[in-house]
Order: C-alpha cells, then sequence, then structure tokens
C-alpha cells in the first residue's frame, strides 16, 4: 500500500478513535463551492443540528482536514430525512478530484464515517436534486448555504460568491418581475446600489402599491443573503412618480426609499440584487437592481447629496439611519487600504527632534517649495522632525522627482511619506502621526505660511506651560492680513438645530483688540494645531467620520475637553493661510451640511457645556461670514492691514498669484 494510504488511514482511524459511535450520514453527493470549500449532500441517521463539525477527508487517497456546518430537514421527494454539510478543507482540492472515505465528528460524537469514493458532482445538478417544493424549506436551505459559506470561509472568495450565486438561482422562487405601467397595480424600482463595505450597501429606489404601503420589500444580494427593508428604510417624497401614476402628493404613501443594507454575509459580487415587493393583497413582484457602484469616492459623493431628502430636523432619520452608517462604512474602508506605502529622507533628519510637523498634500504638489522657501528661514524648522504625506498617489513620482531637486536648494531636512490609496484628511495626518519621532506634533496645513521665525517656539512654549491644554493654535491670516482664525466657537442655528464651528472675528482686521490676546477657546483649528503625540494616538488621531477635511478639529478638541484638556489659542504666533485651495467649493459644501449635521449630534450634549464655561463677548458680535467681509473690505479702506506691511517674500508673492480663487 502506498504511504499516502497508509498516512490517511492512520489518520482516520486516530479521528474515529477519539469518537463514539452514532447513527451517521451516508453521503450521496459532493461538489465544490470553491477549492478549499466541500458541500455535501447526504441522509442522517438522525437530524443534523451542528455549529461545529470536524473531521478529515480522503482525496485521491490524500487525507485532508476539513470543519465546518451542517443542516438537516424534512425531505418528502427523498422519502425521510436530507442533509447538506459545508465544509473548510484544510487544503485545495482539484475539480477533477475523487472523494474517499470521510469522518466527521461534533461534540466526540462521530456523524458520518462514509466508505467508498465518488467523483465530484455539478453545483446545479446538486441543487436541482435537494431543491424542495415548498419555499420556505428552500428559503431556509439557502439561508443556511449562505450562513455556513460566510462562517467557513475561502481563499478564492471570487468563486465561492459564484458558486453560491449559481446555488440561488437554482434554489430561488421566481415571481412576477416588476412592470412600470400605469395599467399595472404595484411596481418596484431601484435606481441605484452602492457598496459601503464588503457586507454593507446603500440602495435607493422607489414602490408604487394602488392599495398602499408595500407590506414587504427584501434584498436578495447576488450570493442568496437576504434582509428585510420595510421597517428600516426611509421613505420620501417622489414628486415624479407622483405625477405619473396620478396620485396626490398629499397621500402621505410616499414614494421614494433609501435604505442602508447590512447584509448578513459578504457581498463580492456586483451584478445579481433583486428586490421583492409584496402588497396589501399578498402579490409578489420581483426586481432585478443595476449593477453595484464600486467606486468609494463616487459613492460617497452621491450619497452625501442625500441629505436634501431629510424631512425632520428633529429626528434626522435619513442621516443617522441610513446616511451616516454609509459614510461611515465607506470612511473605514478607506482607512484599512491606507497606509504610507513609500517613505523617503531628504537631508540628515535631526537625532532627537522635540517636534514632528506633519503636512498632508493633496493635488497641489507645488505648496511643497513654498512652504520650503519660508521654512529655510527657521532654525527651529531644520530641528524639527518634518513629514510631507502625500495624499494623491498619483503624484507620487512627481512629488519625489520635486523633493529631491528642492533639498539641495533649501538644505530643510524633510521626509516624504506617499500613502497607498487618497484617505483624505483625517487619514493622512494619522499616517504621518504613525511616522513621528517627535514628543510634541504639529500638524500643518499645506497652504500655512509664516512670515517670520520663532512661531514654532511660541507654540511649544505655551503648550508645555500649563498640564491642563490639551491642544494650541496661533492666529491665522488670510493674504490680505485679515483674520481667518482666532480660536473657534460653535454657533446655534435653530432653523436646522444644528451647531456650526466658526472662527472668532473671522474677516475682520489682523490687529484688532480682541484677537490679541491669548486665551481658552472652545475649539481650534487643525489647519495649525501643536499637540502632545502621545496623546494623540491614544486618542486614535483625528476621526474619519468626516469628509474632506472639516469638524475633525472641533471633534478633536472635545474629544480633549472630555479628558479635562483644554484648547487655547495664542496671537504670538501668527501665520498666512491661503485656506481650501485643493477642494472645489460646491463639493466643500454639500460635505460641511454632512459633517456639520454629524458633529451636531455626537456633539449637541456636550457644546452647550463648553460654551457655558467661557466668559468671552458674543463671538457673534465679531464674526462675519467670509463673503461679506471681503466685500466690506472691497469698499472700506480702513478695514485693510496698513501698519504691518504684506509678506515681502517672492515666493509668497508668486503663491499669492497663482493660487485659484
Amino acid at each position: 500500500m502506498p504511504r499516502s494510504r497508509d498516512r490517511s488511514a492512520s489518520i482516520t482511524s486516530e479521528v474515529a478513535a477519539e469518537a463514539s459511535a452514532g447513527d451517521g450520514v451516508t453521503i450521496s453527493q459532493s461538489t465544490l463551492l470553491a477549492p478549499d470549500v466541500l458541500l455535501c449532500l447526504g441522509s442522517p441517521g438522525e437530524k443534523l443540528r451542528s455549529d461545529s463539525l470536524h473531521g478529515s477527508v480522503i482525496s485521491d487517497g490524500v487525507p485532508v482536514g476539513c470543519s465546518g456546518y451542517g443542516f438537516s430537514w424534512d425531505s418528502p421527494t427523498s422519502g425521510g430525512d436530507s442533509c447538506l454539510m459545508v465544509l473548510r478543507l484544510a487544503a485545495p482540492l482539484a475539480a477533477e478530484a475523487r472523494l474517499g472515505r470521510l469522518i466527521l465528528t461534533t461534540d466526540g460524537r462521530i456523524v458520518s464515517d462514509s466508505e467508498g469514493s465518488s467523483d465530484l458532482t455539478d453545483l446545479r445538478s446538486m441543487m436541482r436534486r435537494i431543491s424542495p417544493e415548498d419555499q420556505p424549506a428552500r428559503q431556509r436551505i439557502l439561508d443556511f448555504l449562505v450562513s455556513a459559506a460566510s462562517k467557513a470561509g475561502s481563499v478564492a472568495v471570487a468563486q465561492l460568491s459564484e458558486s453560491l450565486h449559481a446555488a440561488r438561482e437554482a434554489i430561488r422562487e421566481r415571481h412576477v418581475v416588476s412592470v412600470i405601467s400605469r395599467d399595472v397595480p404595484r411596481a418596484l424600482y431601484v435606481d441605484s446600489i452602492m457598496r459601503a463595505g464588503h457586507d454593507s450597501f446603500y440602495l435607493r429606489g422607489w414602490s408604487w402599491c394602488e392599495s398602499g404601503s408595500p407590506q414587504q420589500v427584501t434584498a436578495y444580494s447576488p450570493e442568496g443573503a437576504r434582509v428585510d427593508l420595510v421597517e428600516s428604510m426611509y421613505r420620501y417624497p417622489r414628486p415624479d412618480i407622483d405625477a405619473f401614476y396620478g396620485r396626490s402628493s398629499a397621500s402621505g404613501d410616499d414614494a421614494g426609499f433609501i435604505a442602508y443594507l447590512q447584509m448578513p454575509a459578504l457581498s463580492e459580487l456586483l451584478d445579481g440584487w433583486i428586490l421583492e415587493m409584496e402588497d396589501a393583497s399578498g402579490v409578489i413582484v420581483e426586481h432585478a437592481a443595476p449593477a453595484v457602484t464600486d467606486d468609494p469616492v463616487a459613492a460617497r459623493d452621491s450619497i452625501l447629496a442625500d441629505i436634501s431628502h431629510e424631512k425632520s430636523a428633529a429626528t434626522r432619520s435619513l442621516l443617522m439611519d441610513q446616511v451616516y452608517p454609509a459614510i461611515s462604512r465607506i470612511q473605514t474602508e478607506r482607512r484599512s487600504a491606507v497606509r504610507a506605502e513609500v517613505v523617503e529622507q531628504y537631508g540628515t533628519p535631526p537625532a532627537s527632534p522635540d517636534v514632528s510637523i506633519i503636512v498632508p498634500l493633496y493635488k497641489r504638489i507645488d505648496f511643497l517649495e513654498q512652504q520650503l522657501a519660508q521654512f529655510v528661514h527657521d532654525p527651529e524648522i531644520a530641528r524639527s522632525d518634518l513629514i510631507y504625506v502625500l495624499d494623491s498617489p498619483e503624484l507620487g513620482e512627481a512629488l519625489l522627482q520635486k523633493a529631491a531637486w528642492l533639498y539641495p536648494l533649501y538644505r530643510v531636512p524633510f521626509r516624504v511619506a506617499i500613502l497607498s490609496v487618497n484617505g483624505g484628511f483625517a487619514f493622512a495626518n494619522n499616517a504621518g502621526a504613525a511616522l513621528a519621532r517627535g514628543r510634541l506634533l504639529l500638524l500643518l496645513n499645506s497652504d500655512i505660511l509664516p512670515d517670520r521665525p520663532g512661531w514654532l517656539g511660541t507654540l511649544r512654549e505655551v503648550h508645555d506651560h500649563d498640564p491642563t491644554i490639551g491642544a494650541v493654535a496661533p492666529k491665522l491670516l488670510f493674504e490680505d492680513g485679515s483674520l481667518q482664525h482666532a480660536g473657534m466657537f460653535f454657533q446655534h442655528d435653530q432653523r436646522t438645530r444644528s451647531w456650526s464651528n466658526e472662527h472668532y472675528f473671522k474677516g475682520l482686521h489682523g490687529s484688532l483688540p480682541a484677537a490679541n490676546v491669548a486665551r481658552q477657546v472652545p475649539a481650534v483649528t487643525a489647519a495649525c494645531m501643536l499637540i502632545d503625540v502621545e496623546r494623540y494616538r491614544s486618542m486614535d488621531g483625528l476621526r474619519g467620520i468626516y469628509v474632506q477635511g472639516d469638524y475633525e478639529d472641533s471633534d478633536l478638541c472635545l474629544r480633549l475637553y472630555e479628558q479635562g484638556l483644554r484648547s487655547w489659542y495664542t496671537p504670538e504666533a501668527h501665520l498666512f493661510h491661503l485656506e481650501g485651495q485643493s477642494y472645489p467649493s460646491a463639493q466643500r459644501q454639500i460635505a460641511g451640511r454632512y459633517n456639520r449635521l454629524i458633529h451636531t449630534e455626537l456633539w449637541k450634549d456636550v457644546i452647550p457645556a463648553v460654551m457655558a464655561e467661557l466668559d468671552h463677548p458674543s463671538p457673534a458680535a465679531f464674526s462675519m461670514p467670509l463673503s461679506e467681509a471681503r466685500s466690506a473690505q472691497a469698499t472700506s479702506r480702513p478695514l485693510r492691514l496698513r501698519q504691518r506691511p504684506r509678506v515681502q517674500s517672492p515666493v509668497v508673492r508668486a503663491t499669492r498669484s497663482r493660487a485659484p480663487r
């Protein structure tokens, strides 16, 4: 006997010896769902109710360990019980493999010890054989296959998904296909479905039932996982659908629906989603959804636009139950993909830097030179750990070439970290913080430009002066010398029932006396924020739940507040901020509205206490929208900065002339 057969006999004997005898399963057919996932059909000697099967199977004389799950049901067509077992194999099998003895145990009891060998069968043939006549039994079988295959897992995820899709199509019950016609009393349609994660999706569509609201709406993934939507989906008016069916929009039955789907199992296939709807008369129709949008940025931007459908500022059910979970999942998936793929050092790094400076770069890699041209005059920067984090990886090669050319010119040591994918403001800063070597961490925007040395030391002194200071930020000025940042506060909007983070004195004269007082403030901007590096890391840095660099900073400051730490503003350090050069304004508006509402929901119970703690003049009296401030400056000469000369650096002047407006 060949040694492999000796070994197989030894292993199967060991498995059998460790278990007591029982009424075993007789295997009639086996097929592969994936090279390492085996599906077996058989007849159990008793009801198979096991969530944990272990054993081995002989494949072409070679033993292969396996573990998995079993399920049995009453099968009138076979005159008794039938069972299915989904087994994850320790080694993959070939499609032409022949199976020999299969031993499976659970709780120390043998549930299968089948002798002989058989060829693997075709999946569809097996499904036709096992498919019972009644729909509930078919659905239970499909639920088991999806659940067991999901728990078993596979290295060949795509093939496993394709096999489950084939099983679903062989087992599921077909219904009348939905038809959009004024003569048909019911219709179901999906406008779009977008991936938020591997097991979560965002669905947008509409339904029409002449008899009233649908009794049930169910979504089926291509692999067969299902979720009921009628209780969880958000309904909103669709005037176009009302007009088509000649129904009054005041009827109370909103046609449109939006749903965030958290599926019970992973779904990798883009095509094959099906929705079913049952109306009050018990009639069921089905609709094949369009292909899944798999681009996370396109999905995120599309989902954000749905906030306009919110009907109640009091409950914000659309935002919190549908939009926020979807956006959060997309952001989480992006974070898992973000890593510093390339890290290059230019120049000799400082031996023991006290401060690490993190500068995210998004699209505008020309800002690297603008900053270096200012940093060259400040010896404190040369003693710091300066890290540029590129959040536009498609520009990686161009940035590396630019960095190699710029270092010999400016002689300021720095590192360049290129991210694997675009992650956004929060993830870029966090990736840089993971590389930091300093005791303190300075978050610095790429469009921040100093006009003199010493500002970094000033921030450090303020931070170290009081152990209750969690974060400190300087005065930031627009290009014309007017105020951009002198600390941040929270302002409540009664109409939208939301809190916005605003800047004290924004748009007013840079020498305004009230802006020249160092003080505790509710929050400070992450455009230039100094914080202890270990504290930043322990808090997981900026949270990625916000979109496109907005509200992450006030969120961080509020988390510091909960730890008994405060945010401070100091005017002794001041820099210029070009503000928002990398993002289209329309895109920022949509993202800003979402961020404001999410920030409000998370912090609405804390913000009033933060504002009440500070005895400052009403902040609204010293601020105005930026558009109004600049309009005032255009018509009021005294608002312009006269005593302080403009920055004289030719590089800064060049930046001003080239910056898009």
